[in-house]
């Protein structure tokens, strides 16, 4: 199957579109001065800055957040997915559990950008505990992947994108696709992805690589 992914412009159109907020003039979803999307939005801009699967992001607690001592920088760990398993009752629920593979679990770096998105969600529920969903509905429950989905959907249009076609899956591979266009080694990709191996990095994104290899040669038509 190919592989789906924004450009650079509709990646950008994307980001703009997730801070509309309601006018008079355009009063789409909730109160004149709210933003339209509200936090499905911010899990959209979540999977482009970190490449996550969205069962992954949207399975995130506080207490995934890690500070580094050393360099400051901090880092989420993903330790699980959002999945629907059996509750006692034996009825099917949003809860956590385990990641697609072992090599799923991992350490992610948080660009200034998403740490902003996880700041907001600090503030919009200041009581939350390190027990607690970073992203949560406005019931305060985990958010599915499908009411994430529709946002996108809607997103895409609104934002006039050209590749109408993209699901929050794809997301993860805009987020890969971005970091290959800017030689970023494949090692680091894949760790970031969380892949059990460089090769399904590298069979998952070959036309990309392709791209970057030809690329790199083309660099010594500037010579002389």
């Amino acid at each position: 199957a190919k592989c789906e992914y924004f450009d650079v412009s509709d990646m950008k159109k994307v980001l703009e579109e997730a801070k509309r907020v309601n006018t008079k003039e355009h009063q789409i979803n909730g109160e004149i001065g709210t933003r339209v999307y509200g936090t499905n939005a911010d899990v959209i801009c979540f999977l482009i800055y970190t490449g996550l699967r969205v069962g992954e992001c949207l399975a995130l607690k506080y207490s995934d957040i890690e500070e580094d001592d050393l360099s400051g920088e901090t880092f989420i760990r993903i330790n699980s997915t959002l999945k629907r398993l059996p509750n006692e009752e034996g009825k099917l629920v949003l809860q956590r559990g385990s990641t697609k593979t072992q090599s799923s679990k991992r350490k992610v770096a948080l660009c200034k950008e998403a740490l902003e998105i996880i700041d907001a969600q600090k503030k919009a529920n200041p009581k939350a505990t390190k027990d607690d969903y970073i992203f949560v509905g406005e019931t305060g429950m985990p958010i599915h992947y499908r009411n994430v989905n529709r946002t996108l959907k809607c997103m895409l249009e609104r934002a006039n994108c050209k590749n109408q076609s993209i699901s929050v899956h794809s997301l993860r591979h805009t987020f890969a696709s971005y970091l290959v266009s800017k030689d970023v080694n494949i090692f680091t990709v894949s760790k970031l992805l969380g892949h059990s191996s460089i090769r399904t990095t590298e069979t998952v994104y070959a036309e990309m690589l392709e791209k970057s290899n030809i690329d790199a040669v083309n660099l010594f038509s500037n010579i002389g």
